[in-house]
Formats: structure tokens, C-alpha cells, sequence
């Protein structure tokens, strides 16, 4: 438990006031009523600050403030420049959110992305050899070919509609990745750079 000194605010454990006050005899747990009369008050935390992601620290003060009748420990907002990581790090995490085609939300993190793309390469490999573009059977299975969207539902897909859809996701990258360009483009990088204003 930390006290403030009320003549300054200054914030010291019971240790150090005891420490401070030799020729006086403490008791083992604080007496709030003694020390009151030696000029210390208990200190409360006060209420943190909403911080901007990634742009800014509060670190607590080392001086308490007296806010009605009680001495708060309160923080100190200090702004830092936004860096570029803190961009690609929100990039990478909108592109991995999810991207929509024909009305479903589908997965997009590197390794769908990854999937999108060798299925859109195998659906235009098959239509070279032939197969119908409006084919559902075109991988040879003997079973339709299917997508599974983020509401666990199945959706078929022809080649033409793979293709389709690995250009959507292709789309859906490419924005993001533009859009984060831009703010590490700028000087300085905005605090809210993570609003959805700078983002598709």
C-alpha cells in the first residue's frame, strides 16, 4: 500500500515512512489515523485512460494528486510515434478477417489464402482440359466441389465460380495491403490509424 506525503503528493511505502521516522515506534500494519497526524494519506488508483492502439503508454505517476478528499495515483498519456509495424500488424489482421463473395464471409488467413489460390489454379487447369466452366464435378472426385464458409455452410463451386472466387480474395488482399501502404506513406503515421476511415 503506498501513502502520499500531503504536503507534496510524493508517494512512499509504509517501509520507507517508518524507515523515515526512526524515533517513533510504528505498528506492524498501518494506523490511518497516526499517520494522518505525521502528514500521509493512503493512495487510491485513479481511473485509466482509454489509450489509441499502438500509439500511445500511460505510465503512473509517481506523484499522487488529492481529487476530492482522496490521493489518487493517476497516469501520464505520453504520445509515441505510431511505427511501421504497428501498421502491418493491423493489415495482417484485416486481411485475415475474412473476406465476402456472393453473399457468404469466408476465411482468409495465410493458409486459406494459400488454399484459395491452388484451387483457383486447379479449377483453370481443368477447364483448359476441357471440363465444362458451370461443371460442379470437376475434380475427379465423384463429389461436387465445396467451399465451407464461416457459417459452417457448404457452398458448391463450379470452375468459373472458383475462379471467381480466388480473384475475390485476391481483391480483398490487395485492398488491405494498399490501404496499409498508404499510412506507412504518411509522416507522421496517424494515432488512429486502425479506424475502418483509412481502411476498405
Amino acid at each position: 500500500m503506498l501513502f502520499a506525503r500531503t504536503s507534496d503528493g510524493t508517494m512512499l511505502p509504509y517501509s520507507e515512512i517508518t524507515f523515515a521516522h526512526k524515533n517513533i515506534a510504528f505498528t506492524e500494519a498501518p494506523d490511518l489515523g497516526f499517520l494522518a497526524e505525521l502528514g500521509y494519506a493512503p493512495v487510491v488508483d485513479g481511473d485509466q485512460p482509454v489509450l489509441v492502439m499502438g500509439a500511445q503508454i500511460a505510465p503512473r505517476n509517481t506523484i499522487a494528486t488529492l481529487v476530492g478528499e482522496e490521493w489518487q495515483r493517476s497516469w501520464t498519456v505520453t504520445d509515441i510515434p505510431v511505427e511501421k509495424k504497428f501498421v502491418n500488424a493491423e493489415r495482417n489482421r484485416r486481411i485475415a478477417a475474412g473476406f465476402v463473395w456472393n453473399g457468404k464471409t469466408y476465411q482468409s488467413d495465410p493458409e486459406s489464402l494459400a488454399n484459395i489460390a491452388g484451387a483457383a489454379t486447379s479449377a483453370i487447369a481443368a477447364l483448359v482440359a476441357g471440363v465444362a466452366p458451370t461443371e460442379v464435378y470437376w475434380t475427379g472426385t465423384g463429389a461436387p466441389f465445396t467451399w465451407l464458409a464461416d457459417d459452417n455452410t457448404l457452398t458448391q463451386m463450379t470452375p468459373q465460380d472458383i475462379i471467381s472466387f480466388g480473384n475475390a480474395a485476391m481483391t480483398h488482399k490487395a485492398a488491405i495491403v494498399y490501404a496499409g501502404r498508404s499510412l506507412k506513406d504518411m509522416s507522421p503515421i496517424p494515432a488512429d490509424f486502425a479506424d475502418d476511415k483509412y481502411w476498405p
